[in-house]
């Protein structure tokens, strides 16, 4: 039984820590250099933005007007994952998502574009991303040597349906969840259930699908689900992920780095440390029951636990 794609309104967010500087000026009183000392040029250098990003707008007000039949549907949001040729990012096909009401199916065309020489040599970047008929938002932020997994600036819209909007966005870059495991809770919005002790191991492979497994208490729904690859794959800081057990259970997952009210997760590279979790039931088998949903306390990563080296006494001298 092959199941609907879910859509996310979730965004992860992850800062990537400082790995370049900007060249400073020097101040001198000496006189300037003769010409045949004279300095030449640094070369235009293109950062390399390849990989997975998650696009978000930051504005104070939430948003209020990314809404639709008065359900509110988070912050704009686009996530992404990109090849990069010279100053030039295309997306992949088929890893591209977005919170926009003006999506009807949650997908869209995003492209990118570099300019080296913008930001005083640093870069400029603009995102262009595509919805339903047409409509188009467009990010334009500045690119820093110091946090190249950053991108900020200030976002605007086409007119038409959707109307014109603006607002400011912050753009993260994600690494790969590598063998990564969150350990928490479910609580069902169906009848209330808590399930403590809820392991999820996740491995993502270079073309974004996910497998892994997950583990619980021994009567829980949770405990022996397998990750379909087939059905699940991560996004920017957005994870969707299909499990089956092997009494015939089908059970969807979100996960993102945002909780249930949209505020932001902290995260570190080069793991994401925690996630939100949403689950909806859509087969029965073992402990697992048609219907059923819920959400999470925060998932948060296991860090594995250092290795002790046995301690050897010190040889006696005879």
């Amino acid at each position: 039984m092959k199941v609907n794609r879910l859509t996310i309104l979730a965004a992860i967010i992850l800062v990537a820590p400082a790995s370049a500087f900007g060249q400073q000026k020097v101040n001198t009183i000496h006189g300037a250099p003769s010409g045949t000392m004279a300095a030449k040029p640094l070369a235009t250098v293109i950062p390399q933005l390849a990989g997975k990003w998650d696009i978000l707008s930051t504005d104070a007000g939430g948003d209020p007007y990314n809404s639709s039949g008065g359900t509110y549907f988070g912050p704009i949001e686009f996530t992404a994952d990109f090849t990069q040729t010279d100053v030039v990012l295309t997306q992949v096909q088929g890893f591209t998502f977005t919170s926009s009401a003006c999506s009807a199916d949650g997908t869209a065309s995003v492209t990118g574009t570099i300019n080296p020489d913008g930001n005083k040599g640093n870069a400029d970047v603009v995102f262009t991303a595509t919805v339903d008929q047409g409509y188009v938002y467009q990010f334009q932020g500045n690119y820093k040597k110091h946090t190249p997994g950053e991108i900020s600036g200030r976002w605007s819209s086409t007119g038409g349906a959707c109307g014109l909007q603006n607002g400011q966005f912050t753009a993260y870059q994600y690494n790969q969840l590598t063998n990564s495991s969150f350990a928490g809770e479910f609580t069902s919005d169906v009848n209330g259930t808590q399930v403590n002790g809820v392991t999820v191991n996740l491995k993502e492979a270079n073309n974004f699908t996910v497998s892994g497994s997950m583990s619980g208490p021994a009567n829980a729904c949770f405990n022996g689900l397998t990750i379909d690859s087939t059905q699940s794959f991560a996004s920017g800081g957005n994870v969707e992920f299909f499990a089956t057990n092997a009494q015939g259970a089908q059970v969807g997952f979100i996960a993102s780095n945002t909780n249930a009210t949209y505020q932001q997760l902290p995260n570190d590279q080069p793991h994401e440390t925690s996630l939100y979790i949403t689950y909806s039931v859509y087969q029965s088998g073992g402990g697992c029951q048609a219907g059923d949903s819920g959400h999470d306390a925060v998932f948060e990563l296991v860090n594995p636990k250092p290795v002790k080296q046995p301690v050897h006494p010190p040889h006696s001298k005879r």
